[in-house]
């Protein structure tokens, strides 16, 4: 075992790993099946010449880089199980593979329409009308105190300064508590992160729920569908964001679900704008002249990021297919963690700043310029163009309507939310 680490175990009883794994994977599932999944195929994240992601294809990829990642990360700390017992040793790796697709599926679940624009506008709203509302904000303060006891995160020292007298650097807090610091007298607003939380809690609660009232699993299954760690999931998905989350959590499974989601939207970047632009990586005699520019750009921002890397390896990073280098940086990043890069001592940590992500970091700067190309029928984050103003202006209406006429918010599940969808016919 070349590190301790926090948030992988290994389970040394086959009949407890075999329950282990069904009652994982019944909460898998529930998830997958969950309105709130399905919907998020309905929800575009990037729309780019004539094409889109959904907010739905972005979490399963999440849950498949999540997945390998951990995989990888079960093999470097038990790797020696597995001549005592392959058949245990198998189950075990299972079971990391599924917590990571778990976490890796929740962590947008209560992600807006609209991307990021859709959810700073919605957080301006509830913010402003909680704020004028004491008895709604003791209300979902109380909540979010209940749904998110027991996560712990440590200030950073940006935070700290920021928050100078109030936050200290490297002391650890209650996740609610470091939130209604930052927070001051303002109201609360909406985080998506927060959000997902929320929907993940109410399906595994429905989940040991009907379990422990129904005879639907073998017993020793359902015993451990009662003992799942909700604390251990719900920080993995408020630890993704960053903003609300500055330092790394201290279980691995969580941190790698935090990295996995710069893995996917970096590489995709890249990917989206060389659909669009088509990098001259070989220098011809017809694009010589781009060629050459090309590479004046990539010498300058190789120099800026101060990186020690050369144009060619570069290039050589660009060439690879999105999954060669997906697979390059599960690799890597869990080497760097565990065993170490370069003659470094390892990590022992998947940090928001590893050097594997480097290249990757370097090559999806160019979705900055990707919007100069995007005519005003696309922008990261949009169906449309730049409407953040109408947005706005519908967002507010719809809240202020459920506002004034709670009896009018839906209370039933929307029925077969996909096969609508399929039916419109939108033209974008």
């Amino acid at each position: 075992m070349p590190i301790d680490v926090e948030g992988i175990s290994y389970i040394n009883d086959i009949e407890k790993a075999e329950a282990v794994a069904y009652a994982l994977q019944q909460l898998e599932v529930d998830v997958l099946h969950s309105p709130e999944y399905k919907l998020l195929y309905g929800k575009t994240q990037m729309f780019y010449d004539g094409f889109g992601r959904s907010r739905g294809g972005h979490s399963h990829n999440i849950g498949i880089t999540s997945a390998n990642m951990a995989e990888k990360a079960f093999e470097k700390i038990f790797s020696e199980k597995e001549q005592e017992n392959p058949e245990l040793y198998a189950i075990n790796l299972r079971i990391q593979r599924i917590i990571g697709h778990i976490m890796g599926y929740s962590h947008d679940l209560g992600h807006t329409p609209l991307g990021h624009d859709g959810e700073s506008v919605l957080d301006s709203k509830l913010e402003e009308l909680s704020a004028k509302n004491s008895e709604m904000r003791a209300e979902v303060s109380e909540q979010r105190r209940s749904d998110f006891a027991g996560v712990k995160v440590v200030a950073d020292a940006k935070t700290a300064e920021k928050f100078e007298g109030q936050i200290e650097e490297g002391q650890e807090y209650d996740y609610e508590t470091f939130q209604e610091i930052k927070r001051g007298d303002v109201g609360i607003g909406y985080e998506h992160n927060e959000y997902s939380a929320q929907i993940f809690i109410r399906i595994l609660r429905n989940l040991k729920e009907r379990v422990a009232t129904t005879e639907i699993v073998r017993p020793e299954v359902a015993e451990q569908i009662a003992k799942i760690d909700e604390t251990k999931f719900v920080t993995a998905i408020l630890a993704h964001s960053r903003s609300r989350f500055p330092t790394p959590p201290r279980d691995i499974m969580a941190q790698i679900v935090r990295q996995a989601d710069k893995v996917e939207y970096m590489n995709f970047d890249f990917e989206e704008y060389a659909e669009m632009v088509f990098f001259p990586l070989e220098r011809t005699e017809e694009n010589a002249e781009q060629h050459d520019a090309f590479i004046s750009l990539l010498s300058d921002r190789i120099k800026a990021s101060k990186k020690q890397f050369t144009v060619e390896q570069v290039m050589e990073y660009m060439k690879l297919s999105g999954q060669e280098r997906r697979e390059l940086l599960e690799e890597s990043m869990i080497e760097e963690a565990f065993v170490g890069l370069d003659g470094r001592e390892p990590k022992g940590e998947i940090t928001d700043n590893m050097r594997s992500m480097d290249m990757a970091r370097l090559c999806a700067e160019f979705k900055d310029d990707a919007i100069f190309y995007i005519p005003d029928d696309g922008k990261r984050g949009l169906i449309t163009g730049n409407n953040v103003e109408r947005q706005e202006v519908v967002l507010d209406k719809l809240l202020q309507y459920y506002v004034d006429h709670p009896d009018k918010i839906p209370t039933e599940p929307i029925a077969e939310p996909l096969s609508k969808l399929k039916k419109m016919k939108m033209k974008i």
